[in-house]
């Protein structure tokens, strides 16, 4: 048995591997297993083995997995994937640019050899051939709305200025960074072309004969001198950009991107996201960006988001989401594992059977360029759930709806008071439901189906668009409760207006933190509220909605192992979000530790067996409430709140309560979900946002 073990590692490599070169893609699809067995049993003869087995692989069968390769580029096992790497920098640079980028800020070659960092610094030299890309990236963070930036900037100076002793070369760093931002000039370029000698020094380094340099030392010592001045002159300030309209033209933002063409460079920049380990790219075949549009749009959200308009060589326009402030390695993980999901259908059930009750997930490109910067694609021929319902209303049912003292929102909120934990233990479950039927009410019946008749040119077609709605949801909420993605509120979905279906956006509470950390825990696993239920009636929930579900259960359960070994690039590269999230963790548990601080994968590793235990068909209620201790076990009413997740009361236990906690079949935890997801003394209790009623 011992040998056996042995010969795994070098079994599993040289098989797959080979398997890959034959053009395989379901063995293409288990390379980050590869990796993972690579990290577990390291020795140099299964280095030697996986380097030589590589070589024979067309380099672009690994496109998919860069952001698995170059999170690992500061560890040991990398100089197996060395060669790959190199290959695609050759070949598909700018399919290597953004990982590259992005990865790079949390490697630490400290603890192995310098070998690793010699090649990631030959890798960088290669990519930086095309400049332009960085000087796109660079002028992207323009787009950043200007008091946005200066709020950021100024709260960190204030924090610094707070501290006993100043630390005079972090407070320089923040000038200088005022500095690039509001005081230096844009809008040229030092990068070869065909445009003149109009040619302007911004690399970014600051040069005290350029006659725009601005000497940060004088602004330190008026800010140092006067701290309290500062902070109240800055929020003057705040104010005052804040009450700024914000321009829609790009040039206010960046003159650079607003008179970039194409042709005045020796350089081409691909439009971002073309890139597919499904065939060999045609890069010939590949739209480059030529230009971009005049007008930008706002987005009316927390950080004030800017559409951009590519033009680009097929001669069509491209319309991107440009984010700040966020880091979105995350969406992009989520949405690759999206994609691994499609393909496991596909595969299971077959492309043919798709009008049988699998329409797949519609997913879209998501390009982190930064841990504070990224592109989204953006999804023409949608509008957000709550847009689309809402627009079917009449004027005075949207008056009554949004009436500050009388619609829904103002008699939910009064209801549950201040605290809302307070609810699970001074609110019954039947005053709970009643109060929440009786909201309900106050929308008018069925108003999705208004909504989707309005949408619909026939009665065929109405049936059709809804059929896409059940079947795309139901699909949706599975995929969306195993990768534990919550904050489900109706501006988090996309009706897509051509077919129906349905659209997931914003995975920024993913894997539960929904649940932990928000100060209204989510506990439903998925969005299935009275009104969808009515909606698709006769059968409601128990009809095509609960087929797709199970069916989409099996699939998924079926092929474990191939989506929790995708899901290991949270552990080998955790995001912000993740990290803040760890140490928050920790900071519950006691153990906040500068190891903690320091090493924060055990906190991924909970989640991906949180992930693990669904894929396994444990109780969903067991699972989330898993995530409800961690974060709130300690409030003084969570032991009530635990009894209503559970579906524990005086007069009735739920369904999810008198099922066992593990090892449910595809059909039991289908039931067990839809229990949770629709109880009314669950959602009667929700955030007054998520708008349970609706």
């Amino acid at each position: 048995m011992e040998s056996v073990r042995k010969l795994f590692p070098q079994t599993a490599i040289t098989s797959l591997l080979r398997s890959m070169k034959h053009g395989n893609r379901q063995a293409q699809l288990y390379f980050p297993k590869l990796l993972q067995v690579l990290r577990e049993h390291y020795d140099e003869s299964l280095v030697e083995t996986f380097k030589s087995e590589c070589t024979t692989v067309p380099c672009w069968m690994f496109l998919d997995w860069i952001p698995q390769m170059t999170a690992i580029l500061d560890r040991k096992e990398s100089a197996c994937i060395h060669s790959v790497v190199m290959s695609i920098a050759t070949e598909y640079p700018q399919a290597l640019v953004y990982p590259m980028r992005v990865s790079s800020v949390g490697w630490d070659f400290k603890t192995h050899s310098i070998a690793g960092k010699t090649f990631c610094d030959k890798i960088n030299f290669h990519l930086s051939k095309n400049p332009l890309i960085e000087k796109i990236i660079l002028e992207s963070e323009l787009l950043y709305s200007p008091h946005l930036f200066f709020r950021e900037w100024w709260e960190k100076a204030c924090n610094a200025l707070s501290k006993e002793v100043v630390d005079k070369n972090s407070m320089l760093s923040l000038l200088k960074m005022f500095n690039s931002r509001f005081l230096l000039t844009t809008g040229g370029d030092d990068l070869p072309g065909r445009h003149g000698d109009e040619q302007m020094d911004v690399d970014g380094e600051d040069d005290e004969d350029d006659d725009d340099y601005h000497d940060p030392s004088n602004d330190l010592i008026t800010m140092t001198s006067q701290p309290e001045k500062f902070s109240k002159d800055g929020k003057s300030l705040i104010l005052m950009m804040k009450s700024t309209k914000m321009p829609l033209d790009l040039k206010s933002y960046s003159p650079w991107l607003a008179n970039f063409k194409a042709d005045l460079y020796d350089f081409s920049v691909e439009l971002p996201g073309q890139y597919s380990g499904k065939c060999k790219p045609q890069l010939e075949q590949h739209a480059l960006i030529s230009s971009f549009h005049e007008v930008i749009k706002v987005l009316p959200s927390l950080r004030l988001p800017k559409r951009l308009t590519v033009r680009s060589t097929d001669d069509k326009k491209h319309h991107f989401l440009v984010k700040h402030g966020e880091d979105l390695r995350q969406d992009d993980r989520i949405e690759s594992i999206f994609h691994l999901m499609n393909e496991c259908m596909s595969t299971e059930y077959g492309a043919k059977n798709n009008m049988e009750g699998t329409d797949f997930l519609k997913t879209y490109k998501v390009i982190p360029m930064s841990t504070k910067l990224g592109w989204i694609e953006w999804m023409n021929d949608t509008n957000t759930l709550k847009n689309f319902i809402t627009s079917s209303m009449t004027q005075d049912e949207l008056n009554a709806y949004r009436s500050e003292l009388l619609g829904p929102a103002a008699i939910y909120k009064k209801f549950i008071g201040k605290d809302y934990f307070d609810s699970y233990k001074n609110i019954e479950r039947k005053k709970c439901i009643e109060n929440l039927r009786s909201i309900e009410n106050k929308v008018p019946h069925n108003i999705i189906g208004r909504a989707y008749r309005k949408l619909s040119s026939s009665l065929e077609s109405y049936f059709f668009l809804r059929r896409n709605f059940v079947r795309s949801h139901a699909q949706l909420s599975i995929c969306h409760y195993i990768l534990g993605i919550g904050d489900r509120h109706l501006s988090n979905f996309m009706v897509n207006m051509l077919d129906g279906s349905l659209v997931g956006i914003d995975f920024g509470y993913a894997f539960g933190i929904a649940t932990q950390f928000l100060a209204v825990p989510e506990l439903v696993p998925f969005r299935l509220t009275n009104q969808m239920k009515v909606f698709m009636e006769p059968f409601q929930e128990n009809g095509s909605f609960r087929a797709v579900m199970v069916k989409t259960l099996r699939c998924l359960r079926n092929n474990s192992r191939l989506l929790l070994s995708t899901m290991g690039v949270f552990i080998l590269e955790p995001s912000l979000d993740w990290k803040y999230y760890a140490m928050r963790q920790s900071e519950k548990m006691g153990n906040n530790t500068d190891e903690n601080k320091l090493c924060v994968t055990w906190y991924p590793k909970e989640k991906i067996a949180s992930a693990r235990r669904k894929l396994n068909g444990d109780n969903c209620s067991y699972i989330i409430k898993q995530d409800f201790q961690a974060g709130h076990k300690n409030n003084k009413n969570f032991g009530e709140a635990e009894k209503i997740l559970l579906g524990i009361s005086s007069d009735l236990h739920e369904v999810r309560f008198t099922m066992k906690e593990s090892d449910l079949t595809f059909e039991e935890q289908a039931e067990c979900l839809l229990n949770l997801a629709t109880d009314p003394n669950v959602l009667g209790r929700a955030w007054v946002g998520w708008e349970p009623w609706m």
